[in-house]
Order: C-alpha cells, then sequence, then structure tokens
C-alpha cells in the first residue's frame, strides 16, 4: 500500500475517536487501473454496483452508497487548498448483502475499470453490510 504514514496516523486516530472505520487505497498488479478513480468519478456512480473480488476469488456485488468528506481536517488550509484537499482525502460507503471482511478487494465497474481498495465493515443488517473506506493522497 502507498499512504503517507502521518497523515494515517492522524485518520486513524480521528476514526477511532468518532467510531469510524476506515482502509487505505492502493494499486497493485496488471489487472487494476493506471490511475486511481477520483471522488468525482465516484460521484455519478451512486447508487451502481460494482464486482468486488477478494483474494481467495470469491466475488460479491457491491453498491456504492455514498462519498463523505474524511474525518481528519488539516487545520489551517485557505478554502481554496480545503476544496482540493476534500476532492483528493474522502471516504466511500458501500454496502453489500453478502458477508464481507476488513481486507483488500479488487472492485471493477464499467466506467472505473478495476482498482484495489481496503475496507472496513460496520454495521450488519439482516440483510446488507457496511463497508468503508478512506482515500487519503492516494498514489500510484
Amino acid at each position: 500500500m502507498i499512504e503517507i504514514a502521518a497523515e494515517r496516523r492522524t485518520v486513524l486516530k480521528g476514526a477511532a475517536a468518532t467510531g469510524l472505520v476506515l482502509g487505505a487505497t492502493a494499486l497493485a498488479g496488471s489487472a487494476v487501473a493506471a490511475t486511481p478513480p477520483t471522488r468525482a468519478s465516484f460521484a455519478v456512480l451512486i447508487g451502481r454496483t460494482f464486482v468486488a473480488t477478494h483474494a481467495s476469488g470469491i466475488t460479491s456485488s457491491w453498491r456504492l452508497d455514498g462519498i463523505r468528506d474524511s474525518p481528519h481536517r488539516p487545520r489551517g488550509l485557505s478554502a481554496a487548498r480545503l476544496a482540493a484537499w476534500r476532492q483528493a482525502d474522502f471516504m466511500l460507503i458501500w454496502s453489500t448483502p453478502a458477508q464481507a471482511g476488513q481486507a483488500t478487494y479488487t472492485l471493477n465497474n464499467a466506467a472505473t475499470g478495476a482498482f484495489r481498495i481496503f475496507v472496513v465493515p460496520g454495521r450488519r443488517t439482516t440483510s446488507r453490510t457496511t463497508l468503508t473506506a478512506i482515500f487519503n493522497r492516494w498514489r500510484g
């Protein structure tokens, strides 16, 4: 995984304090996108389904339910820098009828192609599991 360690620690602390679940993203192998999907590319896909593949080969269908700002917000950013930061640092909220554990999955959708993402499961209802991932300065 490629991450900025100091920012990840801050996000981890912030997530623990707010009770949010989180993950990080990564690029790997030839089967994934050469460039990461952006917040804007995900925004138009809310409500769409993706095929998620676990390293074990098990696949399931995930629905993108929403996008939120990251739980961590750097101090002292101008309005313009805060707007740019929000485009690069954000949370994706997914749901699936399948049981899904904390892990890295390869997601595939016709609009985004394949990409890898680390997710953490949240609440499980009788019919769906919520999954959350945080994009924090994903670099390929």
